[in-house]
């Protein structure tokens, strides 16, 4: 029963529309909850696209993080005066979303720039909300996917250990060398 009323009269297998309709708004919550992120990572993409300047600016700087010279991304951050901070957490979530972009340089020039105690600060909270975002665009468009592809059975298990052990199963994930951690975070959302 849902709020008083017989949803699978008969106690049949619970397939047809009832069983949609629970299964979608089970998920909306967690579709409602992470759509703010994927409105901004939408817009921050559109807006980028569409302004020459600032996809010329992000080129760039993606280009610095893959020449693998901290010092040329140090320069290029103070070049931005005080919206060094910003880029460089605008750098860490594109780096988070579009793995795998190497964001351990970022850290370098973020303690280069910024001083080890700020820096580590800086690099350590917009990897905190790369891996949230990350997270949020895998537990909208993620999970309808893999229900596709992955047996119900399976995916209860999968499911059913997350809940017990989910949290640390993340926290070594991201500890692993060699597993790119945003992965870890992408999994995680689905």
């Amino acid at each position: 029963t849902v709020r008083g009323v017989v949803m699978n009269p008969g106690g049949r297998g619970g397939g047809g529309a009832e069983s949609r309709l629970r299964q979608a708004r089970d998920r909306w919550p967690a579709a409602a909850a992470a759509f703010p992120v994927v409105a901004l990572v939408l817009g921050i993409l559109l807006v980028v696209g569409l302004n020459p300047g600032l996809r010329a600016e992000f080129l760039l700087a993606w280009g610095l993080l893959w020449d693998g010279e901290p010092e040329a991304l140090r320069g290029w951050l103070l070049s931005h005066g005080a919206w060094a901070p910003v880029l460089s957490v605008l750098l860490q979530v594109a780096t988070s979303i579009f793995p795998p972009g190497p964001s351990f340089l970022l850290a370098i020039a973020n303690a280069m720039v910024f001083g080890p105690l700020w820096g580590s600060l800086l690099t350590l909270g917009s990897a905190v909300l790369a891996a949230a975002i990350c997270f949020g665009i895998a537990r909208v468009i993620g999970r309808p996917g893999v229900e596709r592809i992955v047996a119900p059975d399976q995916l209860r298990k999968v499911d059913r250990f997350m809940d017990r052990r989910g949290m640390i199963a993340v926290f070594l994930g991201r500890l692993i060398p060699f597993i790119n951690p945003d992965l870890v975070s992408y999994a995680a959302g689905v």
